[in-house]
């Protein structure tokens, strides 16, 4: 497998693709930025975030198309009493995009999609993934 190919883009392995990410997400007239650590078994494990503070986090990350890089990532935040807020609610994302590696940067880009079963889905925004080293420390 020769993985993503491309005018300034370096082949992509499986074996790149878990680690540390920034998530940047723009819904709607917002953004946020979130660290998440993507496990080799497609757990994830969220970090930081200078959005809303969830009570818990669910989500698994997949390639969903190895020739053409196609990746998904699937998360439900719940919030509740525990966070300040008056109702218990959850908010679901599915974020859909492609990874590339331009010279060692790898990213993935793509829609946020809102999933609606049994209709369209609902596409409120965009996201980027961001390659990075490590989580770093909280300077709190």
């Amino acid at each position: 497998d020769e993985g993503v190919r491309g005018t300034g883009l370096e082949p992509v392995t499986l074996d790149a693709i878990p680690g540390y990410w920034e998530l940047e997400e723009d819904e709607n007239d917002s953004s946020m930025h979130t660290l998440v650590h993507l496990l080799p078994d497609g757990d994830v494990e969220f970090g930081r975030t200078d959005g809303p503070l969830p009570a818990s986090v669910q989500a698994r990350w997949r390639v969903t198309d190895e020739a053409t890089w196609a990746f998904e990532l699937s998360v439900k935040r719940h919030f509740s009493e525990e966070v300040n807020v008056k109702f218990p609610y959850d908010v679901e994302r599915v974020y859909r995009g492609y990874i590339e590696d331009d010279k060692g940067l790898r990213t993935v880009s793509g829609a946020i999609v809102i999933p609606e079963p049994g209709r369209d889905d609902i596409n409120p925004g965009f996201f980027m993934l961001t390659n990075v080293p490590e989580f770093p420390e909280d300077t709190e």
